[in-house]
């Protein structure tokens, strides 16, 4: 078996590694609702949560790592 090289970039069909590319770092996430409670409650909706962040399966079987 082949081993992977994580990390390393892939080679190329002359032997070299090309430099992997990052994706730029905007600091900005469309679901961030901190400090937009309306967004807060549409992301739970979207997600299948209430505003414990746990679904009906995880209430009804005690799960959750959420209070």
């Amino acid at each position: 078996m082949k081993r992977a090289e994580h990390g390393l970039g892939t080679k190329g069909s002359d032997g070299t590694t090309a430099t992997p590319v990052e994706a730029p770092q905007t600091g900005e996430n469309p679901r961030d609702a901190r400090e937009e409670p309306a967004r807060q409650k549409q992301n739970q909706e979207e997600l299948g949560v209430d505003e414990d962040h746990k679904t009906e399966d995880m209430k009804d079987t005690g799960r959750g790592t959420f209070p």
